[in-house]
């Protein structure tokens, strides 16, 4: 039985993952439900909070606006204290100002003004006595007249407060438009003289205090430990429910900050809320925790039948994806002779076999691998050394050192296993301290390797090997090396070191190794101006070739001028094509065929420089005839107008801007897109172009023909022309 079992093992891996995936799910479950009470919890007490502050924000805004009135009426001393038998004639102007108020805010219906040592009430539309207020003026359901009276003449400066209650009487009833309020009382001034009774409608806080929650919410306000108003339902009697209110009342007020926490109301349970006003009101409300476990409730079920479905889902694909599986293991069982059992064993060992014929194919694609790398690297196709290190690991070479040096081997021997060639490969590999590979080039007769190690001491143990290697070949051997090198993309610059100290063994003993710092002669050679690439660009871009073999012509006779070696001629020319690269539009590799650092080393002189860099000019050029480029008609046009008018000294910018009738800046941003500089160098360069012609083939005076490319001062044309050509007018006519 145990030995069936084994020879089922597919089968028996398919049902652990089944298992271990359910076992995932479940974590998954369990840790998304703690996750969502937490948050359903956060949410809860976040919304409660919210929902306060919008309480709070308000009713402390209202009540600072009676804050703001109070204080005003406190500065009116002669409009406000006064008795009216005998200054009659202030009650009018204190009316009037009365009046003025009632309309600043929604929160209060009605106010009255009373100066303490005067028998009469001020409103905004008139006065009444005390004796006539509580004869006919006013009927409270919770207080007495006279308790009201006294009421008003409040001799504190804290806010005072009647609680919510009916309120009646003929005088009353004609100025208020509701049956029920609440009164606040504040003192005007701090020695308690006069003060200001405000009556707030009660369906001001039935607006403020919404019950959305469908009874599950209390909200209140509490002052001086006695409740204001309270809004909501539920089932809490409201003896209770004050009773727990003005209990709590104290450890808000000390706070001065949000209180929440969960309490208990008789057998229910709230999350209290509570935060203390500016004013010394302090806010509450009270939600049942019943709508958080309904919610929880609600989501739970969701993500229950959300991991259900993920586990009926998985279990469903890999019992779907077991088929196949499971069916090609018997298949590979059967083709291996195998009993027709699922057993990954027997497959083990038929895998074994063929592992050993991989290994012989894949060191021949490692050969390869490595081939393409030493090619690639002395190409410069590396923007970087850890590119080229991790190319090389691919390859299964180690070039994580600090210093390189390039060598080249003439050979007209097959690169066999038997040859000088494999011999030296050989040696290489067994150099610890040295890392390095070699190719075959078929066209120049050349072996190249490429040498890496920490030191010039290891380096050159290694080239000696080399040296003693190919004298036992033969006479008929060279060697030639490159300086060293610890800049990965200056390869290109190694492999033509090494072109040069080969192409001088006539001249030098090739018994010993050619070393390129023999036969470097040192020199300088001046950068080439930038406007000679611009113009090179421009006319790539423009798709000009007689401009490109134009350009080119000019390059070149600067480069016969500074009488550079063979050496930096290549050097030189090498950088700028790779400048040149910029403005291939076609395949990189299609490019890397048609040139690379082999095909340059192969140009003797300037002039088959010339006609290789007008050749790769010009495929620029082709590349671009399958390309949707096109210049926009701002640009063409501007372009256009430029040519014709370069001789104008009041050309500028914006006035060519005004021309074609746009923005100075929609100008520059499409020239630049376009061309790849700014109109005004476009301009400078037409005009120093115009300039040369005019040098070669006039006799007029360098003032003339600074006027004539529009240039008033001739001084700053000519620096601008020294700056461009790198040679004065004068030297520029003379050469």
């Amino acid at each position: 039985m145990k030995n069936k079992l084994k020879s089922y093992n597919v089968l028996l891996f398919i049902f652990g993952y089944i298992v271990v995936i359910v076992l995932i799910l479940a974590a998954m479950g369990i840790y998304s439900y703690r996750l969502l009470v937490n948050t359903v919890y956060s949410d809860f007490m976040s919304g409660n909070e919210q929902y306060l502050s919008g309480i709070v924000n308000r009713h402390e805004n209202d009540m600072q606006i009676t804050d703001n009135i109070t204080s005003q009426i406190g500065l009116m001393d002669e409009n406000t204290r006064f008795r009216l038998t005998e200054k009659p004639e202030y009650a009018e102007e204190l009316i009037k100002s009365l009046r003025g108020y009632t309309t600043v805010s929604q929160f209060f219906d009605f106010m009255f003004y009373h100066y303490h040592e005067d028998d009469y009430f001020f409103h905004p539309f008139s006065s009444m006595s005390k004796w006539m207020f509580q004869k006919f003026g006013a009927e409270f359901s919770a207080i007495s007249t006279a308790d009201f009276l006294e009421f008003a003449t409040v001799k504190t400066k804290r806010l005072q407060f009647l609680p919510e209650q009916g309120i009646g009487g003929s005088l009353l009833q004609s100025y208020l438009t509701e049956d029920r309020y609440i009164v606040f009382a504040r003192t005007v001034k701090v020695d308690f003289k006069d003060s200001l009774i405000f009556f707030i409608p009660c369906s001001y806080y039935d607006a403020l205090l919404t019950d959305g929650e469908n009874g599950m919410r209390y909200d209140f306000l509490l002052y001086d430990d006695k409740v204001i108003v309270t809004r909501g339902g539920g089932g809490i009697p409201e003896a209770e429910l004050i009773s727990f209110l003005e209990a709590e009342y104290a450890d808000a007020q000390s706070k001065r900050h949000l209180v929440q926490k969960e309490v208990f109301i008789g057998k229910n349970e709230y999350l209290f809320t509570a935060q203390q006003g500016n004013s010394g009101i302090c806010y509450g409300t009270l939600q049942s925790m019943d709508v958080y476990h309904d919610k929880v409730l609600t989501e739970q079920w969701a993500i229950f039948m959300l991991l259900l479905m993920c586990m009926l889902l998985a279990g469903g694909i890999i019992i779907f994806a077991s088929k196949g599986f499971v069916s090609k293991i018997k298949q590979l069982n059967n083709l291996l002779n195998e009993d027709s059992f699922y057993d990954l064993n027997k497959i083990e060992s038929g895998i074994q076999t063929l592992l050993t014929t991989y290994q012989r194919t894949e060191m021949e694609g490692l050969i390869l691998k490595k081939t393409r790398f030493v090619r690639n690297f002395i190409r410069g196709d590396f923007e970087s050394k850890e590119e080229a290190v991790a190319e090389a690991a691919r390859a299964g070479l180690c070039v994580l050192y600090d210093q390189y040096l390039v060598v080249l081997m003439r050979s007209r021997e097959r690169a066999d296993e038997n040859s000088t060639y494999a011999e030296i490969l050989q040696t290489i590999s067994q150099k610890p301290e040295v890392e390095g590979y070699g190719i075959h080039l078929i066209n120049n007769n050349q072996n190249l390797f490429v040498l890496y190690a920490d030191t010039e001491a290891a380096i050159e143990e290694i080239m000696q090997s080399m040296l003693k290697i190919s004298r036992k070949a033969g006479n008929d051997y060279v060697i030639a090396c490159s300086d060293c090198h610890s800049d990965f993309t200056e390869a290109s610059k190694a492999y033509l070191e090494a072109v040069n100290a080969f192409d001088n063994y006539l001249l030098l003993d090739n018994s010993k190794v050619i070393r390129f710092t023999e036969v470097a002669q040192k020199e300088y050679v001046s950068m080439l101006p930038d406007s000679y690439l611009q113009r090179l660009k421009q006319a790539i871009r423009t798709g000009d070739k007689m401009a490109v073999e134009k350009t080119v012509k000019d390059i070149c006779g600067k480069l016969n001028r500074e009488k550079v070696s063979l050496y930096s001629f290549r050097i030189f020319s090498n950088d700028i094509i790779h400048i040149l690269l910029s403005e291939w539009k076609g395949d990189k590799a299609q490019f890397d065929n048609f040139y690379n650092v082999f095909t340059l080393s192969q140009c003797m002189n300037i002039q088959e420089f010339g006609e290789l860099l007008c050749e790769v000019c010009n495929m620029i050029i082709d590349s671009h005839s399958g390309k949707t480029v096109s210049v926009s008609d701002v640009v063409a046009e501007a372009i256009v107008y430029m040519k014709e008018n370069c001789h104008n000294p009041e050309l500028t910018m914006n006035t060519l801007a005004e021309y074609l009738g746009v923005s100075s800046v929609t100008l520059s941003v499409e020239f630049k897109n376009e061309m790849d500089m700014k109109p005004s160098d476009y301009l400078a360069n037409l005009r120093m172009e115009k300039a040369k012609e005019l040098l070669k083939n006039t006799d007029m005076r360098i003032k003339e023909i600074s006027v004539q490319v529009g240039y008033e001062d001739d001084r700053v044309f000519m620096r601008r022309f020294k700056k461009y050509t790198g040679m004065t007018p004068g030297e520029y006519r003379s050469s």
